[in-house]
């Protein structure tokens, strides 16, 4: 292919901020033809085609092809042949015909006859007349390019083309006329230092000569009638005359793109602009000024002096106990939504729109679909796609997982087949209606095969594709935990509700687009060429932009009216901008058009409705994505902290229930921060003795402490017994446990409300230790990846934005990656996804304490799950803890005593088992496999098992039948 300079349109510098000089290159998809002089020079015909007629009104849209018989027009010998089209041409109702002219360059021709003398019958004379008043052009293509008529802009003084020209004229406002002769002047351009020749110009003059022949083209005002009494004798005539031009064949069409008064297009620009800035002005507002002032008052909770709970603080932060809005559904926001199948197909399909959509006025506006390449804007709307079918299987399908969709076989389904389906069932039922009225706009059967083969072929495998890698990766992980009852919705105000929130919402995206929008429909339906994508690429981008920063604002609004059904408003208030599309094209309907026939009146809706359908899946998709939820809620300070809060302690309506959080408050401190703020204020592993209860009556020393037996929990080294009286608080519930990684992330948890377990014993609070793979800092937390060898997890720790981390007592400046440190804090999980909410994390500086941790870890992992070591002496009373409800103790060690003999090694949950048998009246019969797992609220498989190994180690037998137990007496 040759490449020409060419300067590019002015919009698209003007988009690109250069010079308009700058030279580019020229891709049309096509090579210019040279010609020798006397050589012959194709003319093709095409469709007749409406277009607005001398009433100002558009009245069909249907297309017809130029051999029609009713036309009588001369053909060539043998019959018009066909000319090879592209799939976009085709589809666009392009129907390109050989012709009876001859055009030889440089030759020209002085009336000469097209064709014999042909005869118009009534009928087609009355229906070529009807033609003639509806403003039917006829198309012709000369090299090409398309034969045109001059017109002369009234504003700028500027002579452009318009493709085509009228079938006949009406004269006297009450005569139509038959056009039956044409002036053909031609425009060529000299190369090759004048040996060839290249076509850049067609203009036709088209006149109605009554007295018409060859070589005498008959008396200009001697109009020709076609009469609809009798026959009509018609003699089809053509002057060729060849006009020598200074236009380049590169910039041969710009006659054709002249753009009619840019002012309106900048002013446009220039209204829209305005409005992205003030709404994201707004925006800005919220998140910078509203959000962060909301966000550093919750995060004065963390400052709260908990060690002084007399109610000091309590008025000072009264108004932070007393919120309400947004921060008050951080527990149901992220919960899905109604049919979340259907909206993740939506959203795939959106994005797949969106990437197809921005990417072709790209490559428009770069010029490789030239209108010079007929059909190529349309042949590259289709292949790009069904291209970018992969993008809308993967959003689809990351979306649905997200959403914790389990259909995921019609997830895959659906994301190809819902919309183009749609799309493809309107355009099939709409060519039906083409096809009854023998337009030749009407698609063949042979191309619509083409379309659906292009669509199984590549669009549904790359959709699959893109499905799989979605479910293939990880959900999105939102930044809180989803509640697991939902919040009840208050009222909300009339401009919330979802029809007045579409009509005010769905107003702006409209507003920044309806100036091009205007355009584009005056160049599709009357016929023209719209190559103004410098404008429609700002626009496009204006337009998007309006979308996110609406939703931004809608969904704020929605959420501090505690309204946490976000995502279907989400997309369908942008989305509504849809319906101001709709309603424009019924204003452009009633304004410029007037059908006659209800065949056009169909056409014109289904396309509209057509056209307005992708405009709300492509601006409701890109809208939600905008993804305010995942940066507001990511940055609140409040979700980690109170993670164990009930959401009804954040729910107040009044003052006086400022006692309940500051009492839940004080539990949350003593259960769970002590331990922290010991560490924090007095290193933890200087002290000489701070034990640690891992649950289930096993205590021990950290690393470092001297000694230590004692009650453990999280009392210091006080020594408290379950069983005695105790003068302290008990929190036999608490642990602090030491774990590795791989049994953080194997850790059991009933239901999503229930405590953590690991090796059938609840956990609150792990201790680990773990190589730093990656330090990721944001405004309000920081997140370690560590990593001890079995396993990686994350660890979040949050921090008081308006003080630094190291006055609080932290490590942040002593954590470097690559190092080894320690963490302290709670097992989380969100989406299938486990992480720690670390109260400290610190570097360690004596290696040995990764040995001792993972010992330490061992020991209690073989302790809970083969029993203690049988060296080690019962001591009962020292130190007891029950299970289930019997009252058999354990010692320092934890182990059971029956009668005067210690217990084997058995499983805790066999213990349980033979404690909850032993504990119950004996009788001949013994205890049920049922009876025993409701007992202890253990599930019936796990009781069988323990059973099996009791009856192994001849502690328990069988007595009525196999699955009713008696304990053996000692």
């Amino acid at each position: 292919m040759k490449l020409a300079s060419l300067k590019l349109p002015r919009a698209a510098f003007s988009l690109l901020f250069l010079l308009h000089n700058t030279a580019a290159f020229y891709l049309p998809g096509v090579a210019p033809t040279s010609y020798a002089r006397g050589a012959k020079v194709p003319l093709n015909v095409n469709s007749l085609t409406p277009t607005i007629s001398s009433d100002a009104q558009l009245h069909s849209l249907i297309s017809f092809d130029y051999y029609k018989p009713e036309f009588h027009f001369c053909k060539p010998e043998g019959g018009p042949q066909h000319v090879s089209e592209s799939l976009g041409s085709i589809l666009f109702g392009d129907r390109i015909l050989t012709s009876p002219f001859e055009l030889k360059m440089l030759v020209d021709e002085d009336c000469k006859a097209l064709c014999q003398e042909v005869k118009i019958d009534v009928e087609s004379a009355a229906y070529v007349n009807e033609k003639i008043w509806l403003g039917y052009n006829i198309n012709w293509l000369i090299d090409g390019l398309p034969a045109g008529t001059l017109y002369t802009d009234e504003y700028t003084n500027t002579t452009f083309a318009a493709r085509g020209f009228p079938l006949g004229e009406i004269v006297n406002g009450d005569k139509a006329v038959f056009n039956n002769h044409y002036d053909i002047i031609v425009d060529y351009h000299e190369v090759m230092g004048g040996k060839e020749f290249r076509v850049v110009g067609v203009t036709v003059f088209p006149e109605s000569r009554k007295n018409s022949a060859d070589g005498n083209c008959g008396t200009a005002n001697n109009f020709l009638e076609l009469n609809e009494e009798k026959e009509t004798p018609v003699t089809f005539t053509y002057s060729v005359t060849w006009k020598k031009s200074n236009i380049a064949w590169a910039t041969r069409w710009d006659s054709f793109l002249y753009v009619t008064d840019p002012r309106i297009h900048w002013f446009s620009l220039v209204s829209s602009a305005i409005i992205v800035v003030f709404l994201s002005a707004m925006v800005g507002a919220i998140l910078m000024r509203v959000l962060k002032k909301d966000i550093a008052r919750y995060n004065r909770l963390d400052a709260f002096n908990l060690d002084d709970l007399s109610g000091t603080n309590g008025e000072a932060e009264e108004g932070v106990q007393e919120d309400s809005g947004w921060k008050l559904v951080h527990g149901d926001v992220f919960r899905a939504p109604k049919n979340p199948l259907v909206l993740s197909v939506f959203l795939g399909n959106g994005s797949q729109l969106f990437v197809m959509t921005g990417t072709t006025i790209v490559f428009a506006l770069l010029g490789f679909l030239s209108p010079s390449n007929r059909g190529s804007l349309g042949g590259a709307m289709i292949l790009l796609y069904t291209i970018f079918g992969f993008v809308g299987g993967y959003v689809s399908a990351r979306v649905y997982k997200t959403f914790g969709g389990e259909s995921w076989k019609l997830n895959i389904l659906l994301t190809p087949v819902l919309i183009p389906g749609i799309v493809f069932a309107t355009f099939f039922l709409l060519n039906f209606f083409l096809f009854f009225k023998g337009g030749s706009g009407a698609v063949p059967l042979t191309t619509m095969l083409v379309v659906l083969s292009i669509w199984f072929v590549i669009s549904l495998p790359l959709s699959f594709a893109g499905s799989w890698m979605g479910f293939r990766h990880p959900p999105i992980q939102p930044p809180v935990r989803v509640n697991q009852i939902p919040r009840q919705i208050p009222p909300s105000t009339n401009y919330l509700r979802p029809l007045p929130s579409m009509a005010l919402v769905g107003l702006l995206p409209f507003g920044a687009i309806f100036v091009e929008l205007f355009f584009i429909l005056q160049n599709i339906w009357s016929g023209k060429f719209y190559y103004m994508f410098g404008f429609l690429f700002i626009c496009y981008g204006i337009m998007i932009i309006t979308c996110a920063a609406v939703t931004i604002l809608l969904v704020y609004f929605l959420l501090c009216s505690e309204n946490y059904h976000w995502q279907w408003r989400a997309f369908n208030t942008a989305g509504a901008s849809a319906g101001y599309v709709f309603a424009n094209a019924m204003i452009y309907w009633l304004r410029n058009i007037s059908f006659g026939s209800l065949t056009s009146v169909v056409l014109y809706l289904g396309y509209s409705a057509l056209i307005s359908f992708l405009f709300f899946i492509l601006t409701g998709g890109s809208s939600i994505c905008s993804d305010l939820e995942n940066q507001v809620y990511a940055n609140k300070g409040l979700q980690e902290p109170l993670a164990s809060f009930q959401v009804g302690c954040l729910c107040t309506e009044s003052t006086g229930q400022s006692k309940l959080i500051k009492s839940n408050l004080k539990t949350l401190y003593e259960a769970t921060f002590r331990f922290v703020d010991v560490e924090v204020k007095k290193e933890l592993y200087s002290l000489p003795s701070v034990e640690m209860d891992y649950g289930g009556g096993y205590s021990t020393t950290s690393y470092g402490a001297q000694g230590g037996a004692g009650g453990g929990g999280f009392m210091g080294s006080s020594q408290q017994g379950s069983q005695g009286a105790g003068a302290g608080r008990q929190f036999g519930k608490d642990t602090l446990r030491p774990v590795t990684i791989m049994q953080v992330l194997n850790a059991s948890q009933p239901h999503p409300d229930a405590d953590f377990s690991i090796d059938e014993v609840e956990i609150t609070q792990v201790s680990f230790v773990g190589q730093i793979r990656n330090i990721s800092t944001q405004p309000t937390n920081i997140t370690y990846k560590l990593d001890d060898g079995t396993g990686t997890v994350e660890v979040k720790q949050w921090i008081d934005t308006d003080t630094s981390f190291e006055e609080g007592g932290g490590h942040k400046s002593k954590l470097v990656e690559n190092d080894w440190a320690r963490a302290w804090g709670r097992v989380k999980a969100f989406g299938g996804r486990r992480h720690v909410g670390a109260h400290v994390i610190r570097p360690i500086m004596d290696k040995n304490e990764i040995t001792y941790h993972l010992l330490e870890a061992t020991y209690v992992h073989l302790y809970f799950t083969r029993g203690p070591p049988l060296s080690e002496p019962a001591k009962a009373g020292d130190g007891a803890a029950v299970y289930g409800e019997g009252a058999s103790t354990l010692g320092v060690g934890g182990q059971s005593m029956i009668g005067n003999q210690a217990m084997p090694n058995v499983s805790q949950a066999a213990r349980k088992v033979y404690q909850a048998i032993k504990s119950t009246l004996q009788n001949n019969e013994g205890l049920h496999v049922q009876n025993i797992a409701a007992t202890i609220g253990m599930n019936v498989n796990d009781v069988m098992k323990a059973g099996d190994e009791l009856l192994s180690h001849s502690l328990i037998y069988t007595t009525v039948d196999d699955l009713t137990w008696a304990a053996l007496d000692f």
